[in-house]
């Protein structure tokens, strides 16, 4: 339990997913609606079949700053600092997030981390965050988050960063990802979401990760696409243009 005032609005968004607010929340409120939703699109996006899911998703609204600081201080003062964050254990999925201006992207966002680890919890860490990333934009769109544009084309202009998704397959420990590496791990997958062939592939290789058969994506993106780095910067200029 949270704390008091959580049990008292609680509202269910889907059949995985649980919002709990220590504030009274509109039952009709547009952004539970698409949260809700959001499994869907996922689902269509990404190929992941979500009926076999069995841990609930369970998202803990804080009405302010000063009440999310309290608890975090209490029980995962590591994520004081933030807006929101994701944990999950072998029996519980939880987002914890502050009801403020940027709800909707921080609740995007961990959300989609939630539904992705219901089904499959061995994802690497890249396309995890490169989904969540893509969702927190919003529907409507197509994945297209433009800040990351921004820093990855200043990026490569000062030399400070060239694309290299053995590099991201080698990324393990969300504690110590950049802002660098959160935004190629975007461009990444909003790049092999971008054409049918490679989307395929996206498909298939989620597929295998929640079968718990997942294999590395490098030699299969380079088997499908010549030269992947050069077309991921293609790509980058394409979407700033």
């Amino acid at each position: 339990m949270v704390g008091r005032g959580f049990d008292d609005n609680e509202i269910i968004a889907s059949d995985e997913l649980r919002i709990h607010s220590d504030f009274a929340l509109p039952l009709d409120h547009p952004l539970i609606e698409e949260l809700g939703d959001q499994k869907l699109r996922l689902a269509e996006l990404t190929g992941l079949t979500f009926s076999f899911a069995r841990i609930p998703i369970d998202v803990y609204l804080f009405r302010d700053r000063d009440s999310f600081g309290n608890f975090m201080s209490k029980s995962n003062a590591a994520f004081a600092d933030r807006r929101a964050f994701f944990v999950k254990s072998d029996s519980m999925l939880n987002v914890y997030a502050v009801w403020g201006d940027r709800a909707a992207e921080d609740l995007r966002h961990e959300v989609t981390h939630g539904y992705l680890h219901s089904v499959a919890p061995s994802l690497p860490l890249w396309i995890d965050e490169g989904l969540a990333e893509y969702f927190e934009v919003g529907p409507g769109t197509d994945g297209l988050n433009w800040a990351h544009v921004q820093h990855l084309s200043e990026a490569f202009e000062q030399a400070s960063w060239t694309p290299s998704l053995g590099r991201m397959e080698s990324l393990y420990d969300p504690t110590k990802l950049t802002q660098t590496d959160y935004a190629e791990a975007w461009l990444w997958t909003h790049f092999l979401l971008s054409e049918d062939h490679t989307a395929a592939l996206v498909r298939s290789q989620m597929q295998r990760y929640q079968n718990k058969t997942g294999v590395a994506w490098t030699a299969k993106v380079h088997h499908l696409v010549h030269d992947p780095n050069q077309r991921l910067l293609e790509h980058l200029q394409k979407l700033k243009r």
